[in-house]
């Protein structure tokens, strides 16, 4: 028997009593009769008992302390805190009734983390804006995976603090709430689960994020980079809108060798790129096949963020770079291209100071005029920009086929001005024309919008070619009443011819 058990008998006058009845009792009852001074003895010192069974324990112990914040006022919530505690937390919420918890207190609030681990991100899509926090203060449970020799118990203990009156959030939120979770365990190794919860919530803030096609829309101001991202979102395809088979083709396959690493790139020593510029009079369809092509991107087992890029907003070669090389996005559109100054060719003429000499405007005709008129427009727009820009045609030149390469990349760019662009930037291209609807294109969209397939094939009728762009066949005859049947569409254009 230990000496300090036994002067705490003394001193409760128990051992002297003791010894008298250890002499009547039988061996069994002698048993019985110390096992209940046992039971007595510990009840009395119980506190004692638990706070040095509480250092011993706590000894091995292996953990971390994580703080979330909540800020709440009538109108809003904002949450902040580290990945890792709003990875735990969800990891409590999804196994709930596995690790038996079962009551939580729901906070709908905008999360803030302390790391930023996607460069696509938006209040829309990226951030998570309900919080579970589970109300009771001490919580354990066995986590455990089948590549674990053993699981491990898990300690979390929660602590609340609110804001003082002095608290310099108090001047704009009314309430500051301030979450400590201790989390830990016994002589185990806790990181495990730690490592578990961060993979976890990652891919499932992969997988929100990458659940939609993003454009992310980028422009500088002063040398900082102004990013909007949204939900691209198109119903155009290939299989809906009506250009030349060949042009269809080529473009679909150079996507496809693209996103599929064709192996003809390594084969012959190329970038696995593909850089295609669309050309032609407005209304000609470049924006619909910009669109199908993006959607067709979308089509090859995951998703594909898209970036649109106004080169004539670009000061420098560090945004340059910056817009291509450090981007997540290996899709890449640029509109208009030839607004950017740097990519035009040098005109010197007077046709480039005074673009409204009369002589040569009476000679254009109404789709050229159209065309001039729009063109002048969106360079008068950029001019400020372009006139500011330090970039250089060799910059682009260099960022096309130097190092690094833009391995994986496929961009997509438009003009109504191609002769105005760099011969020495078109040749880094493959170029599509895209113009006016043959007399076969024309037969195949009628076809399409009034569902009469074989139409023409039945009829002998003869269209105009080259005379109306997939545009105005569309804004023209698509669900329009004033012309309901394909007989009516018809006479329409032969009347118009």
């Amino acid at each position: 028997m230990q000496p300090q058990f036994i002067n705490a008998m003394f001193a409760m006058k128990i051992m002297p009593v003791a010894e008298k009845l250890l002499e009547k009792l039988m061996p069994e009852d002698t048993f019985t009769f110390m096992l209940l001074g046992l039971v007595y003895i510990c009840s009395f010192y119980r506190y004692d008992l638990m706070t040095y069974y509480r250092k011993f324990i706590l000894k091995g112990k292996v953990g971390v302390t994580l703080q979330l914040i909540l800020y709440r006022n009538k109108q809003t919530s904002k949450t902040q805190g580290s990945k890792e505690i709003k990875a735990i937390l969800r990891d409590i919420y999804a196994n709930r009734e596995k690790y038996g918890i079962t009551h939580f207190t729901t906070i709908s609030a905008n999360t803030k983390s302390d790391d930023n681990w996607l460069s696509l991100s938006s209040n829309e899509y990226n951030n998570d804006d309900t919080v579970y926090i589970p109300t009771q203060d001490k919580i354990s449970f066995m986590f455990n995976l089948e590549s674990m020799d053993k699981p491990i118990k898990v300690f979390i203990k929660k602590t609340e603090e609110n804001a003082s009156e002095n608290d310099e959030k108090r001047k704009s939120l009314d309430e500051k709430i301030t979450f400590s979770f201790d989390i830990f365990s016994i002589k185990e190794d806790i990181q495990l689960y730690r490592d578990y919860c961060n993979k976890e919530y990652e891919k499932y803030e992969y997988n929100k994020t990458n659940k939609y096609p993003l454009i992310e829309t980028s422009k500088f101001d002063d040398g900082d980079e102004d990013t909007v991202t949204t939900r691209f979102h198109s119903n155009k395809t290939f299989d809906t809108i009506f250009v030349e088979g060949n042009i269809m083709n080529e473009i679909k396959h150079g996507i496809y060798d693209v996103l599929t690493e064709a192996d003809y790139f390594k084969k012959m020593g190329l970038t696995r790129k593909f850089i295609a510029l669309l050309h032609g009079p407005p209304g000609t369809g470049k924006s619909s096949i910009v669109k199908a092509s993006l959607n067709y991107c979308q089509t090859f087992e995951k998703v594909r963020h898209i970036k649109r890029v106004d080169m004539s907003t670009l000061k420098n070669k560090d945004e340059l770079d910056q817009i291509f090389i450090d981007s997540n996005a290996k899709i890449i559109y640029l509109e208009e291209v030839d607004r950017a100054d740097c990519i035009r060719i040098k005109d010197d003429s007077a046709d480039s100071t005074n673009p409204f000499n009369m002589d040569k405007l009476k000679q254009l005709s109404k789709d050229e005029l159209l065309e001039k008129i729009e063109s002048f427009g969106k360079s008068s727009v950029s001019s400020v920009s372009a006139s500011q820009s330090n970039i250089k045609i060799e910059d682009i030149l260099e960022l096309f086929d130097g190092l690094p390469e833009l391995d994986g990349y496929i961009i997509i760019m438009t003009t109504n001005n191609i002769d105005k662009i760099e011969p020495r930037f078109r040749r880094r291209c493959r170029e599509f024309y895209i113009g006016c609807q043959s007399e076969e294109l024309l037969k195949e969209q009628l076809e399409f919008y009034y569902e009469s397939p074989g139409y023409f094939k039945k009829n002998d009728i003869s269209l105009p070619s080259n005379k109306w762009t997939g545009c105005e066949i569309e804004k023209s005859f698509l669900r329009n009443p004033t012309y309901p049947t394909i007989e009516s569409a018809i006479e329409y254009i032969l009347r118009k011819e």
